[in-house]
């Protein structure tokens, strides 16, 4: 059929029917997830292994958008059976209006498992049952959603917080001085006597309270490589 031209597919089998001789039965590929099984002449079907490697890769990822879209589309059928089942289960139990209104606030299987429920020898008012069971669901689903908010907003006000929290240490801009590069081997005596001055310049500042320039000749000590006690 011309209106089939392009449309993508997957061969299932063939035609089993003695009708059906040089025919596949082909799954085709509709918009929404949709799908048909045809039975197609050979000729008609172009497969993918003849297909260029970009032809391939855009059938691959078409499919997969189709599956997406299956699966999105057998999961509502799936509710709307459920509708059609909660809808005939309320007739059947005289279910009042009001009533009806809560339980179609609910998941559908939700509503149809209360529904059975209610059908139940041991339950003397249906209507009664129903409706305090209903509104027990849609309370649990309405503290669920508000700690949902809850934890959000927390965890917005904690990352603010500490954001902005006065006692944190502020990031430290100020480079280090150079590690100091030991000696190879023994230090010599110039390494040893640099050392030593340095030190002795440091105390002496430090016996003066000079803290800047003792922190500049323990500095110049340290950087030597040669360790002094």
């Amino acid at each position: 059929a011309p209106h089939l031209n392009g449309v993508r597919g997957v061969v299932q089998r063939m035609d089993p029917r003695p009708s059906g001789k040089g025919r596949w039965e082909v799954e085709l590929r509709f918009e929404g997830g949709r799908v048909e099984v045809k039975s197609l002449k050979g000729e008609n079907l172009w497969p993918l292994g003849v297909a260029d490697k970009g032809e391939r890769r855009a059938w691959l990822k078409e499919e997969k958008l189709h599956q997406e879209a299956r699966r999105l589309l057998e999961e509502q059928e799936e509710k709307e059976q459920f509708r059609k089942c909660v809808e005939a289960k309320m007739k059947k139990l005289c279910v009042e209006e009001s009533v009806q209104g809560l339980l179609r606030k609910l998941e559908p299987n939700k509503a149809l498992d209360l529904l059975d429920r209610a059908s139940e020898a041991k339950v003397r008012s249906a209507n009664a049952f129903l409706a305090t069971q209903v509104k027990i669901l849609l309370e649990m689903d309405s503290d669920d959603e508000a700690n949902s908010d809850v934890d959000a907003k927390e965890k917005d006000d904690a990352g603010t917080q500490e954001e902005h929290d006065p006692d944190l240490l502020s990031e430290e801009t100020t480079e280090f001085p150079p590690l100091p590069t030991p000696p190879g081997g023994e230090p010599s005596d110039e390494q040893m006597d640099a050392a030593a001055d340095a030190r002795r310049e440091a105390n002496a500042a430090l016996e003066k309270s000079d803290f800047p320039l003792a922190l500049e000749k323990y500095t110049e000590a340290i950087a030597t490589g040669v360790a002094l006690s």
